[in-house]
């Protein structure tokens, strides 16, 4: 399944790094320009999942294991590199050195990251995380001052809990009023 749609860049780039296997070739080249899907999978959006503490790697497990999205459409970055490194090979999914590097690959954004430092984040990542679907889980955390720093109208906020690794928890969630039906969807799932 990992080479069922293959949109590359130019088939120099496939024919090069396609022998060395799917994990590398996928760290070899922009994601920007491969997009990964299975017939089984639910999701074709790549997601970025900026913070990798407990309920980071609670949607990250819930998402494999429930086979939402294939596990090379995931990618995350933490404060240490080393823990994202870690989670990659616990669970198939890619870690990303910057944050601004994971969002620009994604078309959703999970900011699973303490409130009082994600607007020195945003600020790093900048116009990259522009228009892309934004789920927030942290506290305290508005709608209006995401979609304010994100420069989103397409913005959640959600509050899941630890059982959610075993897909036995619970996400309260709630939406901004300008968002898509498809997207409110996506978000959703």
């Amino acid at each position: 399944s990992w080479w069922r749609l293959f949109f590359w860049h130019s088939r120099e780039d496939f024919k090069k790094y396609s022998g060395e296997g799917p994990r590398k070739f996928l760290q070899r080249i922009s994601l920007k320009y491969v997009r990964v899907r299975s017939k089984t999978m639910k999701l074709a959006h790549h997601i970025a999942i900026i913070g990798g503490g407990q309920i980071g790697e609670a949607l990250i497990a819930g998402l494999v294991n429930r086979k939402v999205v294939e596990p090379s459409n995931i990618t995350v970055t933490t404060k240490h590199p080393e823990h994202a490194q870690q989670l990659a090979s616990k669970y198939g999914i890619i870690a990303a050195l910057t944050n601004k590097e994971a969002v620009e690959w994604s078309t959703i954004v999970v900011l699973a990251i303490k409130p009082q430092s994600w607007i020195k984040v945003v600020e790093k990542i900048g116009d990259a995380i522009k228009n892309k679907i934004i789920i927030s889980i942290m506290a305290g955390v508005t709608l209006s001052d995401l979609m304010q720093s994100c420069k989103s109208p397409h913005v959640v906020r959600a509050m899941p809990n630890l059982p959610a690794k075993i897909s036995r928890g619970m996400t309260v969630w709630t939406a901004n009023h300008r968002m898509s039906h498809d997207d409110l969807q996506t978000a959703k799932t």
